[in-house]
């Protein structure tokens, strides 16, 4: 139960509804920033820390399921021991916004949008 819970509050957090008050980043912002140099700097920094913990929670997820003795449902299935990179966040989310523009609104968090990114660079089979 303990491991269901963990799992379901790290979820929540990256889809940004664990709380009311959050510090999504909207698509809409994120486009008028990435060409802001004032703004770009605490842009990438938002966006690497998102990358990192979506695959940190990914991670976490596979590990409490082995523990448990259970399978998981992975977020996304990475090919082997695969290295990625802080540009590879920004390629994977301006790639999902560029091929799948039409399914976010301006308000959408990024950090949702990178979690798809995520699912449609590395899809389980």
């Amino acid at each position: 139960m303990k491991v269901k819970i963990i799992i379901l509050i790290a979820f929540l957090a990256i889809s940004g509804q664990a709380t009311t008050a959050t510090a999504d980043l909207s698509l809409e912002k994120y486009l008028l920033f990435k060409d802001d140099k004032m703004k770009k700097d605490l842009l990438i920094a938002y966006v690497i820390g998102m990358g990192e913990a979506i695959k940190y929670t990914h991670a976490m997820m596979d590990s409490y399921a082995v523990k448990a003795g259970k399978r998981s449902i992975p977020l996304f299935c990475s090919p082997g021991k695969i290295t990625i990179r802080n540009e590879d966040y920004f390629t994977m989310l301006n790639r999902e916004i560029k091929t799948n523009r039409n399914e976010y609104a301006n308000d959408a968090p990024i950090a949702l949008i990178l979690v798809s990114g995520f699912k449609n660079t590395f899809p389980c089979k």
